[in-house]
């Protein structure tokens, strides 16, 4: 029988073509520099905006068709909630109190709910793990009632409802009365819903300059112009929603950083060291300090982008942000290399690949 062992530098060789192509998809924004070194920052002109309009985002749908009737009469179309790991999810089966939750939830009024598990299942009572991850209220439903029915041999009748919602995390940052983290739930999803809950504004908050940070990305919100509807935006797990006082400026740092984030620049200044220090520092590990973005939107739709160098800046001049400044420090390609391998293959598949590659 022919060896089948010459065929594995093929599997390696196609498996590092993937790598190559995948490896642009880990590493963040593909920035094309205007300008390499920090020559022109200290005379490039004051910056006249800050973050894109958040125009393009998706909100909902108030659209409605007036043959629809009375249709209309029922508001926006509102996204359904999908289950999420840690949510607690209240499943009553009629006339078998012994079947569905079993356990009360504090404050609840003697609401009996289960918590899906880390792993995105449903734990019932005569019932093998339902996998609820991703799935709406109504879906989940369903299939309770379906798994009940064929369990027990006779039709069964289930309700089910969210009872917590504990799946994701927004920020709510600056000057709102109650700011902190919250989770999306059926009746939390739009900006502003998460205003309402936090408490609305201070009286020291400028409702004109908000900011939405999604995935490292600074968006604007205008809640002072009702016409823009900000406040039907759609949240998204991860969010960071921040409105600053009347005369707060804010610098952006993301990427390799310990704390991705919005930062307000103090009255005598802040220079891009200071920022990189209110991060918390780079990720020493994954960090790429020797090509890292300086990103200042002079003009909205065409910021200027300067590439730097940390190891430069350090002995060099001191760069000076402006209010809308954005930093980015990208990943190694080590860092790239990694993460494509534990997204790709097992760490069981790696070690014995790498065994093979040895011998």
């Amino acid at each position: 029988m022919p060896s089948q062992r010459p065929a594995l530098p093929v599997v390696v060789l196609a498996t590092l073509a993937a790598a190559a192509c995948l490896g642009g998809c880990l590493s963040g924004p593909a920035l094309q520099p205007d300008i390499v070194g920090t020559g022109e920052l200290a005379t490039a002109p004051p910056s006249a905006s800050s973050e894109p309009p958040a125009a393009g985002l998706p909100r909902l749908d108030r659209s409605c068709d007036p043959s629809q009737g009375l249709g209309c009469a029922a508001g926006p179309q509102r996204p359904a909630y999908t289950i999420g790991p840690l949510d607690q999810v209240g499943i009553l089966v009629w006339g078998r109190p012994d079947l569905g939750s079993q356990f009360q939830v504090e404050s609840s009024g003697g609401v009996r709910a289960t918590e899906v598990r880390q792993d995105g299942t449903l734990d019932l009572p005569f019932l093998d793990p339902l996998p609820v991850l991703g799935r709406t209220i109504q879906e989940v439903r369903h299939m309770v009632e379906l798994a009940y029915t064929e369990f027990l041999g006779s039709e069964t009748v289930v309700a089910a409802q969210v009872v917590r919602c504990r799946s994701t995390r927004i920020l709510v940052e600056g000057k709102l009365r109650r700011p902190g983290v919250y989770s999306l739930c059926p009746d939390l999803l739009t900006v502003g819903e998460l205003i309402a809950v936090a408490g609305g504004f201070d009286e020291k908050a400028d409702e004109s300059r908000g900011t939405l940070l999604r995935e490292g990305a600074p968006f604007h919100l205008n809640y002072s112009r009702p016409d823009l509807q900000a406040s039907d935006i759609l949240l998204r797990d991860g969010d960071i929603v921040r409105f600053p006082a009347e005369g707060e400026r804010l610098v952006y740092v993301f990427g390799e950083v310990q704390n991705q984030g919005a930062y307000p620049i103090p009255a005598e200044g802040m220079d891009l060291l200071e920022a990189l220090a209110a991060a918390s520092g780079y990720n020493v590990v994954t960090a790429r300090t020797r090509k890292f973005y300086l990103v200042r939107p002079e003009d909205p739709g065409d910021p200027t982008i300067f590439e730097l160098d940390l190891g430069q800046i350090i002995g060099g001049p001191t760069i000076v942000l402006r209010d809308g400044d954005r930093i980015f420090v990208p990943p190694t390609s080590l860092a790239n290399w990694n993460r494509f391998w534990r997204l790709v293959l097992p760490t069981s598949v790696y070690a014995t690949t790498s065994r093979e590659l040895v011998r």
